[in-house]
């Protein structure tokens, strides 16, 4: 089996965005994919955190207007509110957890709808239910630390120049520069990390969790030894993916942008005959049309939303489908038993 090069992958990644999209071409086919894509790398990357802040006292702010807002904040009763904190807060926990299980979930789903070219996603939810659980309690506990080491990154500084009366001197403003200099660097360093872990764990460590069903440590360990093997060839591979993603970016939203005033101009037409009748409801049938105007102009717009919604999903199939196979492209060369799937083997003529 062929060992790719960064550039030498997307050919064959373009050829099955082809073969998956276009041979034979189906709009559900589009649809299905899209939503596939949306749940596996969209909304899904959820973020576990919780924000505590402490009111300054008077001391802390000179001047009259900042003794005035001091004085306002102190007067705010925030045990009347816990409840409405703490269920805001479990909320938005619950639902970030659902879309974080729901994007490991689609992750292997997206790699059995491209391995196999069909978008069946029952077959993969049931196929991959173990290697997914593994790999949601990987994205909880690494999520977790992330914010834990961002929260390090950012504070251990501020709180330590404050501790040492950095602030206080002669020279405070340069000192809060120094200081902010020094957090905007450790965050840069923190997101290209980030970045790279997330990288790694969506194209090389659910692959071979996939296939091999390898726990979290043995496939980290799989990767280092791959890194380790080709460092330029990985270093390529990230960089075009990079420059692939910028111009997928930029195409996609011009693509957006066209078909979505398009479809506006389409929706323009029964959107105004709804508002028409709208209207004259509202001046002819008193409360009754008041509420059924109402009810309309709601179907409406859910019925647009949904309409773009749709729109969204089947512009971003090709782009779904082609860096789900630009990844595997790439590591099928280097992963013997994924490069069997993406090249398979042609059978002996009969004789």
């Amino acid at each position: 089996m062929p060992q790719l090069s960064a550039f030498e992958a997307v050919s064959p990644a373009l050829e099955r965005v082809t073969s998956m999209l276009f041979r034979p071409f189906r709009w559900r086919t589009w649809l299905k994919i899209g939503f596939i894509g949306w749940l596996a790398g969209g909304v899904a990357a959820a973020n576990l955190n919780s924000f505590n802040y402490r009111a300054p006292s008077r001391g802390q702010l000179p001047g009259d207007w900042a003794r005035a807002l001091s004085k306002v904040i102190g007067s705010v009763h925030m045990g009347n509110y816990l409840w409405i904190i703490v269920s805001a807060v479990l909320f938005f926990v619950v639902v970030s957890l659902v879309f974080l299980y729901l994007f490991c979930r689609f992750r292997f789903i997206l790699f059995d709808t491209v391995i196999t070219k069909q978008a069946i996603i029952r077959r993969g939810w049931h196929q991959y239910g173990s290697q997914a659980g593994r790999y949601f309690g990987f994205w909880i506990v690494y999520t977790l630390l992330s914010w834990v080491a961002l929260g390090a990154i950012v504070g251990v500084p501020f709180w330590h120049a404050y501790k040492s009366g950095l602030f206080h001197g002669d020279n405070a403003l340069w000192s809060l520069f120094a200081v902010i200099g020094s957090v905007v660097l450790g965050v840069i360093l923190f997101a290209f990390i980030a970045a790279l872990v997330r990288v790694f764990a969506q194209d090389v460590l659910l692959p071979l969790m996939a296939l091999d069903d390898l726990g979290i440590g043995d496939g980290w360990s799989a990767i280092w030894q791959m890194v380790v093997r080709e460092p330029g060839a990985w270093a390529g591979y990230l960089g075009t993916k990079l420059l692939l993603s910028l111009a997928a970016g930029l195409g996609l939203s011009i693509v957006l942008l066209i078909t979505g005033l398009l479809l506006c101009l389409i929706l323009a037409i029964p959107v105004a005959v709804v508002i028409f009748v709208g209207i004259a409801l509202i001046k002819g049938a008193g409360t009754a049309g008041v509420v059924i105007a109402i009810i309309l102009f709601v179907l409406a717009g859910v019925a647009c939303v949904a309409c773009l919604f749709c729109l969204t999903l089947v512009v971003s199939a090709p782009v779904v489908v082609f860096f789900e196979s630009y990844s595997l492209y790439f590591l099928g060369g280097r992963y013997p038993r994924l490069g069997a799937l993406l090249w398979p083997a042609t059978p002996a003529p009969v004789s």
